[in-house]
């Protein structure tokens, strides 16, 4: 499981990285050279979704998501604990709903192709 956090934390921090060189790249050719690059919007909005999907894992593996800690320190401890729990199942439930939903997506476009790169 390790390996895994590693690989999502050096993923994430690589397509931010592409991603940052992509758009000052695009910005440069196309108000300092005047020819812009047609295929920088797409591989940004490609890398900007890759980089909030492994963020948000690397966000969970650390336990680093906003939360409102004062809330959950003023009440009791076994009400805390009923707290934790049911706002674990409720995230769980969230992510396998939004799983299900992106699976419903992936097979409604899974033979559509970008405009400029070509890629599905």
């Amino acid at each position: 499981m390790r390996l895994f956090g590693k690989v999502a934390e050096f993923s994430a921090a690589f397509a931010l990285f592409v991603l940052v060189v992509v758009t000052i790249g695009a910005v440069f050719m196309r108000y300092f050279i005047g020819q812009p690059l047609q295929w920088t919007e797409e591989m940004s909005g490609m890398l900007m979704i890759w980089v909030v999907m492994l963020g948000g894992v690397v966000a969970e593996r650390d336990r680093a998501h906003l939360t409102i800690p004062f809330l959950m320190e003023m009440l009791p401890g076994k009400l805390r604990r009923v707290i934790a729990v049911l706002v674990a199942l409720l995230s769980i439930a969230l992510l396998l709903y939004m799983a299900w939903l992106g699976y419903r997506l992936a097979e409604m476009a899974q033979f559509k192709v970008t405009q400029i790169l070509k890629v599905s």
